[in-house]
């Protein structure tokens, strides 16, 4: 079995359709040869893209924060591969992906941490509020008090 993992990650570019100049940027991560691909949601025109480096050729403040953001994707996947390195024994290039986009078993939503439906805390409160503005209007008008107990007997 091997000791050692070889681990890359790229990005490239498509078009979006035949006719236009447009780029999406992608990004390849590819561990022992076999690779995972996914969208940046991020577009750039083929003049200002750069295959051999991997990034956008020029120097306006647009392309400078693509190309950070291209840094920083690079180093976040990174750190995923190095927190997988540490905890599995088996790493692939999904599982450095699915880490990236928060889809593994570490990352956990709101939902889940609270395990209760959505709706059930939103009704709570308007019930609660209601209650309370019943108090209040019992406290005003001691009438309605009157009537509550005498309808509910």
């Amino acid at each position: 079995m091997q000791d050692y993992t070889t681990f890359s990650v790229l990005f490239f570019t498509r078009k979006l359709n035949k006719n236009s100049n447009d780029l999406s940027i992608y990004a390849r991560i590819t561990v022992n040869g076999k690779c995972s691909e996914m969208s940046l949601k991020r577009k750039t025109s083929v003049n200002e893209w750069d295959n051999s480096k991997g990034r956008l050729k020029g120097t306006t403040s647009r392309i400078k924060k693509l190309n950070s953001y291209l840094d920083q994707v690079y180093s976040q996947l990174f750190d995923n591969h190095k927190k997988l390195l540490d905890k599995d024994n088996l790493i692939t290039a999904v599982k450095i992906k699915a880490s990236y986009l928060g889809l593994d078993e570490d990352h956990k939503t709101i939902k889940d941490i609270v395990k209760i439906p959505l709706l059930n805390p939103a009704k709570a409160i308007i019930k609660k509020c209601k209650e309370q503005r019943l108090e209040e209007a019992k406290e005003v008008f001691p009438v309605i008090s009157n009537q509550k107990t005498q309808t509910s007997t």
